[in-house]
């Protein structure tokens, strides 16, 4: 952000949890400068999901000590590093291996690890201060994702959540992990993320990899391929993000062709309601999507 990249913690090669930070330059011939030591996270931790959002970072929750930890702390950045860390709202639950991703003013957080080993479907969202910290968080008004799911990489651009791959873990004794190609898009507001669409799917199943959108494109790069053995590959590929929208009208009538009012008007996608309004109903649609719309209970129209 504003010209810099910052990583915070991780597993050293010792395998113990580091609270260290670092941060460098981006350059204009896209390289990095060198890496430079500032403010150490409070504790050591990896698996946490941070963010930028109108000049501070904001991390969420991670593994800390084994368990995962609801903790979320933010601080203020510069071309000077870090500043000091500051506890924001603690997330409604212990997690780890979410995915969080700013826009509008507020932070959204997708999937993750629960400290019983099971993977989450819940999506929550908190608002964010010009000044540093977080509102309360709330799952009120928003869509589960399609699958619980951690390890993904989800971006913001344009109004709208783009969630990529990632893995299920199975908390049954014995349950096996299962990878996923899924790509799911969902759009996002004050009042939380709307109904989640299936996008293209990734060319292959993948989870622990980085995705950033930029220019019109989302580009995912990295990542593994494998869990037992744990398998990692160096592709990268991007892939435009359509954002182009179109409006409907809905109308309805009686057999005399008299115009009714108040119908109450649903308009589905993958077998999800997006958008709902009463006759007339102005419908937004994303072009290139298939829909389906209905009329209070009455009957369907496919297009």
């Amino acid at each position: 952000s504003s010209g810099y990249i910052y990583c915070v913690g991780g597993l050293t090669s010792s395998y113990t949890l580091t609270s260290e930070v670092y941060y460098a330059p981006i350059l204009a011939s896209g390289g990095l400068g060198a890496w430079t030591s500032t403010t150490p996270y409070p504790v050591g931790v990896e698996y946490s999901s941070c963010s930028i959002s109108a000049g501070h970072i904001y991390c969420v929750g991670g593994d800390v000590r084994l368990h995962q930890t609801d903790a979320v702390y933010y601080a203020q950045i510069s071309a000077s590093g870090v500043g000091s860390w500051n506890n924001a709202t603690s997330y409604p639950v212990g997690i780890s291996s979410e995915s969080c991703a700013p826009g509008g003013g507020y932070l959204y957080c997708v999937g993750g690890d629960s400290n019983s080993g099971g993977a989450y479907d819940s999506v929550y969202y908190a608002s964010t201060s010009p000044a540093g910290g977080l509102g309360e968080w709330s799952s009120g008004g928003v869509t589960s994702y399609p699958l619980d799911v951690s390890e993904q990489s989800c971006v913001t651009t344009t109004g709208y959540i783009y969630c990529v791959g990632g893995y299920q873990a199975m908390p049954q004794p014995g349950g096996a992990d299962i990878l996923t190609d899924a790509v799911y898009y969902a759009p996002i507001s004050s009042g939380g993320t709307g109904a989640w669409i299936s996008a293209t799917n990734y060319p292959f199943s993948i989870w622990s990899h980085s995705c950033v959108a930029s220019g019109g494109y989302l580009y995912c790069i990295g990542g593994e391929v494998s869990l037992e053995p744990e398998v990692g590959t160096d592709a990268a590929y991007y892939a435009p993000i359509s954002t182009q929208t179109a409006q409907l009208t809905v109308n309805a009538q009686d057999t005399s062709g008299q115009a009714i009012t108040g119908y109450q008007t649903q308009l589905f996608h993958d077998g999800y309601v997006v958008e709902d309004g009463y006759s007339p109903a102005v419908l937004t649609l994303n072009v290139g999507l298939g829909y389906v719309i209905q009329a209070d209970d009455y009957g369907s129209c496919h297009f």
